[in-house]
């Protein structure tokens, strides 16, 4: 300000100063008075303090301080004998509970690869390790407490007198010591009691065990999403083998549970299942399930009893899942939350319609965080017994989503994976200008952009359809406007196209519009169907009739065009879905469910017609068009650390998909997505060296990595030598070996081959203050992937500025990418497996 107020008044020597910059910062106040006064301006000392309370000055003398033991009377004979003689069993004691220094041995810091002994790839977390006992030898080593001091009612500020660094390092060298590296505040710890802090740090690491997810809270992800570039990515997700979760002891004691009875045998065995376990058990119709006000719900849907046409079904599921969700209560309590669990029993698809549960039981947990989710989809031929025993286990977890698989014997979950654009191979059916396009829903929004891309990419023929008149039948109406300004820019660019007033949801039309389009060239080359509603609102509030009309235009336009078009099928079929049908999203639960049931029913008709290429492509909200920026989305979801993704490049990855196959039917375009637990990606196992991985702040494998790590000049040794006219400074061959961690992490790398660094940029220094340290933040963002070398620009921010500008930056590229090699073995890795003496 004061620049600024020099510059616009031309006077030379103002002075602006802050009295509160931060709320209740009386710093600022006093700066200004001491200004004033060393200006020479009177001050009113009396009115300043008027009202005000004031601590009196009190001389050391009047203090009493903390004792110091040492000045305390020397114990007496008895005590010292009694001390004396328990002295060589505490010493037995404390070597045979260091877990921590067994896990340092077999770290990958101590040059040896830490095996997983939990699952084929996952974290290297050793399944035996008591935490507890790691964080009470990390405590005591850094402390000096002695163990058999530390109680559970214990905290570390209060009790301990640590400072709030200090408790922050031991809580984080506990979670290193233990392998994890997930989503951790660890300054949410530093108030909690020993015992509290223990068991967050147990469940943290049985969490990771059986699934290391890359979800973070919203807060953290908007701050992310704040301090770095956007970018646009595709995925594709990956079923991928996992333990079954374990069951929590006496769950089932005492609980009153319903069960959602369709008929089906499974329902009766469930029944007598849970029963035998001590619980409380009644079973109730589905029709009635808004009856049910049990500690937990299971819902058995078995899509053999859903009616025997495409019409039947859809309304029985509907039925079902709008009776459900209209029955949900919020939680009995904290202590005791509800458990829903969703079974969909997998049958033949009829009439082409095919659907799933997943995206609205997800957007249902998205909605209520009092109720735990569950979701399994097995196949009809799967044993009641196992089945039974299946839904027993995943029942009685402690956590508060999951959705399941089960194919056979083998329990699987969906991981999302990046999908490289150098790796998609062209497809053989490709449009030119001879060709008819089909486009519903696109005389507007998103479809409308990618239409006229396609257009002007080949030259094809479009046929735009949309429910609304045709703007020379109704010039004055709002919606006809953006209809006839998306007709005038084809006109401008000398492309073809041409409006169809069609209600996608009515048979017979949708015939007419097919017919319509074939008189061009008898054949109709490409479907792109766009259309659908969506009305946010909370799934309890949306009748089944209303639901069915929300659903309509994208399920049922698109069964109508697959029996429009049964006879003479397109050469591509290309359906618009939305990231909400996989991931969910609050108030969404009937678009979710809309989108995966349009997903799954064009597979269905895919497979009867294999000679057309099926392509769903669900897109993450867009920056300018579309209905998630009419609805205002875009603001509300980078609140949430939710990007949007660029007209420009939305466009390009239609345009890529429709040419080129990424070797999945659905392909999700997304941005950065942050806090939604139910995109679960696989964070990778850390990389041999993870001294800067401390607490990983952001993860998206493949994409992007955002860790902090706190320097120390006691942790950190070579701060001590690094000194610059007394101030201690980071080198920068270190910084470059944070970097090197974040990349190897971000592409799920153990170690790095062949490594080119360009661009390096050492703008800024990095002090370490000697008491405090520093905390810096190391990012890694892979650019592009490129056959056997991967490109990653990286950086170092740190906390002096609020990790907002880069101190370190470069450009590394890695080869070899298709070769891991392992890393080379220290001269002390030996056999540590006992000798057959």
């Amino acid at each position: 300000l004061s620049g600024l107020t020099n510059e616009t008044t031309g006077v030379g020597a103002t002075l602006c100063l802050p009295l509160e910059s931060k709320a209740r910062r009386d710093q600022d106040l006093n700066i200004a008075l001491g200004y004033l006064h060393i200006l020479g301006a009177e001050l009113d000392l009396a009115k300043l303090s008027d009202q005000r309370l004031i601590r009196r000055f009190r001389s050391a003398a009047e203090l009493s301080f903390f004792a110091n033991p040492c000045e305390k009377p020397v114990l007496d004979a008895d005590v010292m004998a009694s001390i004396d003689a328990k002295e060589p069993r505490q010493a037995h004691v404390e070597r045979s509970i260091d877990p921590a220094s067994h896990i340092r041995e077999l770290s990958p810091d101590s040059g040896r690869t830490a095996e997983d002994t939990s699952r084929p790839g996952g974290s290297s977390l050793p399944p035996y390790v008591d935490a507890k006992s790691v964080f009470l030898d990390v405590l005591q080593k850094q402390t000096g407490f002695p163990i058999e001091a530390l109680t559970d009612d214990l905290r570390m500020v209060d009790d301990l007198h640590m400072d709030s660094i200090k408790t922050v390092q031991v809580v984080v060298d506990a979670a290193v010591a233990l392998g994890y590296a997930g989503d951790f505040d660890p300054t949410e710890l530093v108030n909690s009691t020993l015992g509290e802090i223990a068991q967050d740090l147990e469940r943290r690491m049985a969490s990771a065990k059986t699934s290391r997810s890359g979800s973070i809270s919203p807060t953290r992800a908007a701050a992310i999403s704040e301090s770095y570039p956007s970018w646009t990515r595709g995925f594709a997700m990956e079923w991928e083998d996992a333990l079954l979760p374990e069951e929590a002891p006496d769950f089932w004691e005492d609980r009153s549970v319903c069960i959602l009875d369709d008929g089906s045998d499974a329902a009766t065995e469930l029944w007598a299942t849970i029963r035998s376990k001590g619980s409380e058990v009644t079973a109730v119709p589905t029709v009635a399930a808004s009856d049910c006000d049990t500690d937990v719900v299971i819902a058995v849907l078995s899509d053999a009893t859903k009616g025997a046409d495409a019409k039947a079904r859809f309304n029985e599921v509907t039925g079902v899942l709008s009776s459900i969700a209209k029955g949900l209560a919020s939680s009995a309590s904290a202590d005791t939350p509800r458990t829903i669990v969703f079974v969909q029993r997998r049958a033949a698809v009829v009439d082409n319609f095919d659907w799933g549960y997943d995206a609205f039981v997800a957007t249902l947990h998205l909605e209520r965080r009092g109720v735990h989710f569950r979701v399994l989809t097995v196949d009809e031929s799967m044993s009641s017994e196992r089945l039974c025993s299946a839904i027993a286990r995943e029942t009685a977890t402690d956590r508060t989503y999951d959705s399941a698989l089960y194919v056979g014997e083998m329990r699987r979950i969906a991981r999302p994976q990046v999908v490289r654009r150098r790796a998609l191979t062209r497809r053989s059916q490709q449009l030119s200008a001879d060709d008819v396009v089909v486009v519903t829903g696109g005389a507007r929004g998103i479809t409308a952009e990618c239409a006229l891309a396609l257009a002007r990419k080949t030259g094809a023929r479009m046929v735009l359809a949309g429910s609304s008149p045709h703007p020379e039948d109704a010039p004055e109406a709002g919606s006809e406007t953006e209809i006839r300004k998306t007709l005038e820019r084809f006109q401008h660019e000398a492309l073809r196209a041409e409006y169809v007033q069609c209600d996608v949801t009515d048979r017979e039309d949708v015939a007419r519009l097919v017919k319509a389009a074939r008189r061009h060239k008898g054949h109709v080359a490409a479907v792109m169907h766009g259309a659908a509603v969506n009305r946010p609102r909370r799934a309890n509030n949306v009748s089944a009739d209303e639901a069915r009309n929300e659903i309509g235009p994208k399920l049922v336009g698109a069964l109508n065009l697959f029996d429009a078009l049964h006879d003479d099928p397109p050469e591509i079929f290309c359906a618009f879905t939305s990231i909400i049908g996989v991931t969910g999203m609050a108030n969404n639960a009937w678009y979710a469910f809309a989108n995966q049931a349009l997903d799954r029913s064009l597979g269905a008709f895919a497979e009867t017609h294999p000679e057309m290429t099926a392509i769903s492509i669900a897109f993450s909200i867009w920056e300018e068009v579309g209905m998630g920026a009419k609805l205002g989305s875009v603001q509300s979801l980078a609140k949430l650390g939710t990007d949007a993704i660029p007209v420009e490049e939305g466009v390009s990855r239609f345009l890529d998909t429709l040419e080129h196959d990424a070797g999945h039917r659905q392909l999700i375009v997304s941005g950065r997505l942050g806090g939604i637990d139910t995109w679960r990606p696989e964070s990778p196992s850390l990389p041999t060296g993870h001294r800067f991985l401390e607490e990983i702040r952001f993860i998206q494998p493949g994409v992007e990595v955002v860790s902090r790590a706190r320097l120390s000049l006691e942790r950190d040794s070579y701060l001590v030598d690094h000194e610059y006219k007394g101030v201690n400074l980071f080198p920068t061959v270190f910084g470059v070996e944070a970097m090197a961690q974040a990349a190897a992490y971000a592409l799920g790398r153990r170690a790095l081959g062949s490594v080119v660094i360009t661009d390096l940029d050492l703008a800024r220094p990095l002090p370490v203050h000697p008491e405090r340290g520093l905390q810096i933040e190391v990012w890694a963002r892979v650019i592009k992937v490129e056959e056997n070398t991967a490109t990653v620009r990286c950086g170092v921010r740190c906390e002096s500025n609020g990790f907002t500008i880069d101190h370190f930056a470069g450009t590394f590229s890695i080869r070899d990418l298709l070769v891991e090699k392992e890393p080379p073995r220290s001269s002390n890795d030996y056999d540590r497996a006992p000798l057959a003496l």
